[in-house]
């Protein structure tokens, strides 16, 4: 039983890795921020808490479109995948993200229905804007590519997270089959009747009378 328990580990870290490998959302985010063909109103920048210097470094010295640097509002509400771009460049991990915003997994992955309003769309870019302005301040020689190794690294802490969250599932459901087995060997059941073929199902029921 412990091996299959060891193994069951060990395949889901390798299915997990291998499925968010195969998504690649980081490349579809970075796409539909190049694609975004609006027109982008970055005046004043204060109000997108851009800094001056920052934007001057970016779109004047390095030359970069600055849509590829520093979060829009307005491309948050039309293309909210994009929320995976931006938080990457500033290297946020989901679980800080959900502090500031609350849920925004089903919106990275495209699965939300919900349109993001203006009053959160600002806030998310105003966020962004913010830590990526001060990640850029703090390295002299920032470059677009140290930007996109940010997205690759936040998606492993992403997935680093979702892993040690599975493994913590899969430990609660083995836990659960000792205690049944045990239960069951020792005769301490009055109902419903279980067998070992029921344990071996997996889905013991959800209230016993002891």
């Amino acid at each position: 039983m412990e091996k299959g328990y060891c193994e069951e580990l060990r395949l889901t870290r390798s299915l997990l890795i291998v499925s968010s490998l195969r998504k690649r959302r980081d490349l579809r985010s970075a796409q539909l921020v190049q694609m975004y063909g609006g027109d982008l109103d970055w005046r004043p920048l204060r109000n997108l808490m851009v800094d001056e210097e920052v934007w001057a470094y970016v779109v004047e010295k390095q030359g970069y479109p600055p849509q590829l640097v520093f979060c829009h509002p307005e491309v948050l509400k039309s293309e909210p995948e994009t929320s995976l771009y931006y938080r990457g460049m500033c290297a946020m991990s989901m679980k800080v993200a959900k502090g500031y915003f609350g849920a925004i997994d089903k919106m990275e992955s495209g699965r939300s229905r919900t349109k993001v309003s203006s009053e959160k769309a600002l806030k998310m870019a105003r966020t962004y804007n913010a830590f990526i302005c001060s990640i850029i301040k703090d390295s002299g020689d920032w470059t677009l590519e140290n930007g996109r190794r940010a997205i690759v690294a936040s998606l492993g802490i992403t997935l680093d997270g979702l892993m040690r969250n599975k493994v913590g599932d899969i430990a609660e459901e083995r836990i659960r089959s000792l205690i049944l087995e045990w239960l069951v060997k020792n005769q301490l059941i009055q109902e419903p009747t279980i067998g070992d073929e029921d344990i071996r199902a997996g889905n013991p029921p959800r209230q016993l009378t002891l």
